[in-house]
């Protein structure tokens, strides 16, 4: 447009300049204009093609001897092609002889191909009444237009990328006329044009276009039936060039000036209003542009090809290949079947047609080709041997015995492909390193000795046998999708480094993923769905890390380690399983945490010996058996650590069938589940029960057995349906301050004191006794608090050696202190008030000399302050310094003394106050 827009400047200058010099025997002005504007409507059939025009030419600023005109056309050739073109021009008398002119237009096309192109068209004239000379020039604004699709083809050498294209040509034609014969009044001419023309692209498969044309034009002017400043022209017009050859067309012009004629211009003066002749539309041409093909991906060339297909012998090909070639098995011609394998060497890459190619030149895509398939058709041979270095890409390969085997190779890409139907493995190698295998589609499975490289975003199905079999794995297997699998998910007998993540196992018939040895490495991120056996078997794990797991669904157990001794297990979920969501056989080393365990049909976490190691912040919820069930606690160093988990709505909260040596079982939380909270059967050891939580269970809160030198303390039940807190019998233990509040069957339920301390303990709200014990024998049994009870605040059967003193009993709805037998000891510094039966009830008193009953106090209790010896009386033992104050009953009601001795005691406020 810039350039147009130029040439148009330059043409009304030198008009401008030449209408300055220009003068006739016309000069004179007239009152009127000389030069109408007018419409003329061409025609043209040929034997090629046939045109209509329409013309409509404007007259602007003129005098007698010159015109400065615009020109506007719009044509249409029947071969669906449409033009217009807007012209300025100026012509003007010179000496009276002869005219000069010259314009320019800017010409705008659709050709027949439906692409558009825009030129500049130039050109000079000079006629006079027998003689007619011009030049035009051509001048294209566009470049070329695609007018097909782009394919690629292979030489033998080089990819081809073939591209037609459209383009307009550059061109300038030149013009001769003559004036044949006329009559003697100008109203009828004959005149003969001969013109030649040459148009060329400069582009290679875009020839020149050069040729000649000779045209007859009769012509008449100012027709009655049209009126004065008509014309009417018949013409015929042959042309012949090597592109169109010969084409004959016959002409037909009619032209209806605009407006009354005043003045009618004769002669030379007519020939100012001279249709401009130029070529009449923009000349282009489809042809089909040849360029080298580059690898879209690198923008390179591709490297030394061959290309085999159905109808070669690919073998043979294959083997005659040289190191670094890249062979294309190309489809066009069917199947290529192979009995034989197909042997690469060094640095070679297999692909399959169907990829794009880049024009070098117009950055033009093209397909070469359709994708290849491969087919094996010997189920005893191999289909692909693999090379170091050499890739393979994009191929379908079926059949054979291995679809590719590889043996002490190294450097392999193999990514996009489709592995079918191969008697034995879509991939196997041995002892392949530095490997990459990603985005393919396999359906019998990938297997290695030993790997190390990436196995990735692989779809693997339907396998009769495994997806993925390792014997060692120290690489990258992520992101892949493996279904379908008859026997296995994944095998891998041993993992010693490397990462096993993000992949997903659905509907496989056996175990998900086996692992025969775990030493390192991370096994991170893995989801399971509809496995059929096992989630994930591990037989042997002494390191690495198995995380963000999930598993749903399986008929089994979901991760099932027989034997940990170091290593990690976090952040894993199993959900649905039939038997156990979780299952460690011996658990001597590592750490289980951060685990989430729901709805299985057995135990969330199922641990058969724990003899160190760490079991934490796991979660259980909705599982048919125990949240967490331990067969054998055998941790005899200081770091077995249970800590930290919750069980909710699971059949048991936490379950232990044996407990030996020293664990630490601390901070865990059990509610709301079907039976007790924890149960523990039996426990020999310093045992280091501290600050678990059970609440809303359907049984007794905390179930233990006889704790021998273990530590029960800060723990909390409530809202139990049975007991708060069951213990056997204490040997040497000690249960220190626990919490029992609203519990159906007693806060705390201890069986026997052997040696050992229950202190500082609170029972609050529970229905039956605060705190209830069998024998207390030479332990202590001091500053626990018993309140609101619905039965007595402290339950003792045989008070037979030991101490009780700073306890506490209020608002019970028994007696506060409520003893069978008292026997041995000393009961002291003690409180009971307010309770609903007696302060302190002894039913038999036949205490030692050692027996003491010393400086308790009973206040405003419903019966008696004291009552002492109702069944088996008091026959020996000692009461001093007791203080007994408003009571409803006595202050001191002894009953079949026979025996002891009193002290000190005080009574006030009783409805009897006499002492004892």
């Amino acid at each position: 447009m810039k350039r147009i827009r130029f040439w148009l400047a330059i043409l009304i200058c030198a008009a401008s300049t030449i209408t300055a010099h220009a003068g006739s025997i016309y000069d004179a002005p007239q009152s009127a204009p000389l030069f109408r504007s007018y419409f003329e409507s061409a025609g043209r059939i040929g034997n090629e093609q046939s045109m209509v025009q329409g013309d409509l030419f404007l007259t602007t600023l003129q005098t007698d001897t010159s015109l400065l005109y615009v020109d506007l056309r719009t044509n249409y050739v029947d071969s669906d092609k449409y033009e217009g073109n807007f012209g300025l021009g100026w012509r003007g008398i010179v000496d009276d002889s002869y005219i000069f002119g010259m314009y320019g237009y800017f010409d705008r096309t659709r050709s027949a191909l439906e692409n558009y192109f825009s030129q500049g068209t130039f050109g000079m004239e000079f006629m006079s009444n027998e003689w007619d000379f011009r030049a035009n020039g051509y001048f294209p604004q566009t470049g070329g237009e695609r007018s097909g699709t782009s394919i690629a083809v292979f030489n033998g050498t080089n990819f081809i990328v073939s591209t037609p294209f459209e383009y307009a040509y550059y061109g300038t034609d030149l013009e001769i006329g003559k004036l044949l014969a006329s009559t003697t009044d100008g109203g009828v001419e004959l005149r003969a044009f001969l013109t030649g023309y040459y148009f060329d692209r400069d582009i290679p498969a875009f020839e020149e276009i050069a040729g000649g044309r000779v045209r007859f034009e009769m012509r008449m002017y100012d027709l009655d039936w049209l009126g004065p400043g008509s014309r009417v022209m018949l013409g015929a017009q042959y042309q012949y060039d090597d592109y169109n050859e010969s084409v004959t067309s016959g002409l037909v012009t009619v032209r209806i000036p605009f407006g009354a004629a005043q003045r009618t211009p004769y002669g030379l003066q007519r020939r100012m209003l001279d249709t401009i002749v130029r070529d009449n539309d923009i000349v282009t041409r489809r042809g089909t542009l040849r360029e080298r093909g580059l690898d879209p991906e690198t923008n390179n060339p591709f490297p030394r090809s061959i290309v085999v297909d159905g109808s070669t012998n690919a073998v043979a090909q294959v083997a005659a290949a040289q190191p670094n070639t890249m062979i294309v098995v190309n489809g066009d011609q069917g199947l290529v079947n192979v009995a034989a394998p197909l042997v690469l060497k060094d640095g070679q890459i297999l692909r399959s047609a169907g990829f794009q190619v880049l024009g070098e030149q117009t950055k033009r895509l093209a397909t070469f080709g359709s994708a290849g398939t491969l087919v094996g058709t010997n189920a005893t041979q191999n289909v692909i041997v693999l090379a170091n270095n050499v890739e393979l890409r994009d191929l379908t390969v079926m059949g054979g015995l291995n679809s590719v085997f590889g043996n002490g190779v190294t450097s392999v890409e193999i990514h996009d492909n489709t592995f079918l139907s191969a008697a034995q493995t879509g991939i196997m190698t041995l002892g392949l390193s530095r490997a990459e295998i990603m985005r393919n589609v396999i359906d019998q499975g990938v297997s290695f000795d030993e790997f190390r490289g990436t196995v990735s975003q692989n779809s693997i199905d339907a396998n009769a046998l495994f997806g993925i079999n390792a014997t060692s794995l120290n690489g990258v297997v992520a992101s892949n999708i493996i279904s379908g699998n008859a026997a296995v998910g994944a095998s891998i007998t041993t993992m010693t480094s490397g990462s096993f993540s993000d992949n997903q196992f659905t509907g496989t018939v056996g175990d998900g993923v086996t692992i025969n040895s775990f030493n390192s490495g991370t096994f991170d991120n893995n989801q399971f769905t509809n496995v059929t056996n096992r989630g994930v078997a591990i037989a042997s794990m002494a390191g690495g890390t198995i995380s963000n797991t999930d598993i749903q669904g399986t008929p089994v157990t979901g991760i099932a380690i027989t034997t940990m001794s170091g290593g990690t297990l976090t952040e894993n979920v199993v959900s649905n399983a039939t038997q156990d969501a979780f299952a460690v056989g011996t658990l001597s080393g590592g750490t289980i945490d951060l685990n989430v365990a729901s709805s299985s049909g057995q135990h969330g976490f199922n641990i058969g010996t724990f003899l160190s190691g760490n079991v934490t912040t796991n979660v259980a919820t909705g599982n048919a058996g125990s949240g967490f069930e331990f067969g054998l606690l055998n941790s005899n160093i200081v770091d077995g650590d249970i800590s930290g988990n919750r069980a909710t709505g699971n059949g048991v909260g936490f379950n232990i069938a044996s407990i030996i040596g020293s664990p630490t079982i601390s901070q865990n939380t059990a509610n709301s589940n079907i039976g007790a909270g924890f149960v523990v059967a039996s426990a020999t050891g310093a045992m280091q029960f501290d600050s678990n939580v059970a609440n809303n269970n359907g049984g007794v809160g905390f179930s233990l057995p006889t704790i021998a030198n273990g530590f029960v303390t800060s723990n909390t039940a409530n809202s139990n349906a049975g007991a708060g807190m069951t213990i056997a019998a204490i040997t040497n233990g000690s249960i220190t301050g626990n919490s029992f509040a609203s519990n159906g069957a007693g806060g705390l339920v201890i069986g026997n004191i052997n040696v050992g301390s229950v202190s500082n303990n609170t029972a609050t709200g529970n229905t039956g006794a605060g705190i209830t014990m069998g024998v207390l024998n030479n332990g202590s049994f001091n500053g626990n608090t018993s309140t609101g009870n619905t039965g007595h605040g402290f339950s003792i059967v045989d008070f037979d050696f030991g101490t009780m003193s700073n306890n506490t009993a209020d608002a019970n709805g028994g007696d506060g202190f409520n003893f069978a037998e008292f026997t041995n000891g000393t009961l002291s510094a003690s409180s009971a008030s307010n309770n609903t039966g007696n302060g302190f009830f002894v039913a038999t008193y036949d205490g030692g000399i050692l027996s003491d009953i010393n400086g308790n106090t009973a206040d405003s209790n419903g019966v008696d302050g004291f009552n002492i010896g109702s069944i088996g009386g008091w026959s020996g033992g000692a009461m001093t310094s007791n203080v007994s104050t408003d009571n409803v009953g006595f202050g001191y009601n002894i009953q079949n003394r026979t025996g002891g001795t009193a002290v000190g005691n005080t009574a006030t406020g009783n409805a009897d106050n006499t002492l004892p």
